[in-house]
C-alpha cells in the first residue's frame, strides 16, 4: 500500500472519531509457561502472567486496511 493511501485511510478514520493523534496505549494480561531448572537440576515449568502494552490506534487501522483490501470501502 503506497503512502497515500495510507494517509487517506487515517483522514477517515479521523472522520468518524476512531483515530486520535496521541496513542491509546492498554495493558494486555498475557499467560506463558515458562522453562528451567531448579538446584538439583530437574526441570520445572511455571506458567507466568505478563503484560503486554498495546497501542489501540495501530490495531484500528490495521483493521481499516484490512476492509479497503477487502472492497468493502473505497477511497
Amino acid at each position: 500500500m503506497n503512502a497515500k493511501k495510507a494517509k487517506l485511510i487515517r483522514q477517515l478514520a479521523k472522520q468518524e472519531g476512531k483515530f486520535k493523534l496521541e496513542p491509546d496505549y492498554r495493558a494486555v494480561k498475557v499467560q506463558k509457561m515458562v522453562y528451567g531448572r531448579d538446584k538439583n537440576g530437574k526441570s520445572i515449568a511455571e506458567q507466568v502472567t505478563r503484560q503486554i502494552v498495546v497501542n489501540i490506534n495501530r490495531i484500528y487501522y490495521r483493521h481499516l486496511k484490512k476492509a479497503y483490501k477487502n472492497g468493502e470501502f473505497t477511497i
